[in-house]
């Protein structure tokens, strides 16, 4: 039992790391369109 929420821990936590690197992506990929860098044009 335990294992099993451990289990969906692991899986919340991938979850929380993929959308931080999404947000991150998003940020910088604005920041990069304000300066008129093509940073966005590379990522997607």
């Amino acid at each position: 039992m335990s294992y099993f929420l451990f289990c969906i821990h692991a899986i919340d936590c991938y979850l929380l790391i993929d959308i931080l690197s999404t947000l991150v992506t998003v940020v910088i990929c604005g920041i990069s369109l304000m300066v008129g860098i093509g940073f966005c044009d590379t990522v997607i």
